[in-house]
């Protein structure tokens, strides 16, 4: 009786959250996980994440239903270069779970803490001494990118608010994102609007990278192959992704042109009425999504390059981030940017411009900018007439129905 109690003692010591803390601790967690994981050149061990103590977290309300357990708001105080209680986001590990959901929850935040870019979301530390186990993150006060998207489509009498120009920001800031990742051979192979947070809904906000739960096997390597079974979205991955478990910088290209169709038909499904198995089918023999409802001919330019079939043909993010900033260079004083690309099909579609202190309406008949031949209403200015964007601004830019088609 007395080996049987000493048994069960020493067996409740070695689960206790102390010891299975030190064990991890100890453990090469990282390199065991995936030999080949290094990040920016540097190896990582749980030592290297900044631990917050309890007393300093308050919850203030729930968030949601993470992959792990629940999400928080919350208050951290005592945070360096943080003078003021600091608003954060805090997953939480249930305090009954698996040894290997707990290798998954101290992965992410190993993963999370290693990133150091604006529009990547923030690790601010982490609570494991005490159980529940905490991670801390910035707070995304906009939410989620799909969501945001789907209440700002237009409702009867009440057009979106969202103009092309914050769609392209939105998405300008994603590519950013990804190039910082890409450039350290990092592959998130889950680039999707639900992935995404905004740090406000009002104008100012920005957009980031914020679940990393499909990247927990991160890599040094150059590709990685996955193995398994497991749940995979199929939607937003390439061929070779699917079909051979191959994911390289060039999965997530694919991944962000798909994330760019979600952002311009505002947060509808990709593929829609398609289920999965079909959309496996379509994508491999050829089959692409075509552009949704009114998107400008360069952006889904840019989404067809990201789908090309072959992975060395699409481009790499510094590319992507070149092509939209090529889309944003004009805009239209109500903020519609229809960048500098032919437009070669044009129906119903007529501009007011102001020219030498005088408006005019006009019908483009070509768009080369920065300039633009158009025939005028009136006939103050020649019948046809080449105008410079600098020496005339569009007051109002007004259409029925266009078919952009891409120079």
């Amino acid at each position: 009786i007395r080996k049987h109690t000493e048994l069960q003692s020493i067996q409740l010591e070695l689960q206790s959250p102390d010891c299975k803390l030190s064990k991890l601790r100890a453990s090469t967690i990282m390199t065991d996980y995936n030999p080949n994981y290094c990040f920016a050149g540097k190896a990582a061990s749980v030592n290297d994440l900044k631990e917050v103590p309890r007393r300093n977290i308050s919850l203030t309300r729930g968030l949601g239903h993470g992959a792990f357990g629940e999400v928080y708001e919350g208050l951290a105080v005592g945070i360096p270069g943080e003078p003021s209680p600091m608003q954060v986001a805090v997953k939480t590990l249930p305090e009954v779970c698996s040894e290997q959901d707990e290798l998954d929850f101290l992965m992410e935040a190993l993963i999370i803490s290693k990133f150091s870019h604006q529009n990547i979301v923030r690790c601010i530390g982490v609570s494991l001494q005490a159980l529940p186990r905490f991670i801390l993150l910035e707070l995304m006060a906009g939410g989620d990118l799909k969501s945001f998207l789907r209440e700002t489509r237009p409702r009867l009498e009440h057009p979106s608010s969202l103009t092309m120009v914050d769609l392209l920001n939105i998405a300008k800031d994603i590519a950013r994102g990804c190039q910082y990742l890409e450039e350290n051979q990092f592959i998130h192979r889950d680039i999707a609007a639900r992935n995404c947070l905004l740090t406000c809904k009002g104008p100012g906000r920005v957009a980031k990278i914020g679940d990393f739960g499909m990247a927990r096997d991160i890599y040094r390597a150059s590709y990685y192959r996955k193995g398994g079974r497991a749940m995979l979205p199929v939607k937003w991955m390439p061929p070779e992704a699917f079909m051979e478990g191959i994911f390289t910088s060039k999965t997530d290209t694919w991944s962000f042109g798909v994330l760019l169709w979600e952002i311009f038909s505002l947060g509808y499904m990709p593929y829609p009425s398609r289920s999965n198995q079909e959309v496996l089918e379509f994508v491999t023999n050829g089959g692409r999504m075509d552009p949704p409802q009114n998107c400008p001919g360069p952006v889904y330019r840019i989404m067809t390059q990201s789908w090309q079939h072959q992975p060395e043909d699409r481009p790499n993010f510094s590319t992507i981030l070149e092509r939209i900033d090529y889309c944003l260079q004009v805009q239209y004083s109500n903020v519609f940017a229809l960048g500098p690309f032919l437009m070669q099909h044009v129906l119903s579609i007529y501009l007011i411009v102001k020219y030498n202190g005088h408006e005019y309406t006009a019908w483009p008949k070509s768009v080369v900018l920065p300039t633009f031949s158009f025939d005028c209403a009136t006939h103050s200015l020649s019948n046809t007439a080449i105008v410079s964007i600098s020496s005339c601004s569009v007051t109002r830019f007004l259409f029925q129905s266009i078919n952009f088609t891409p120079k």
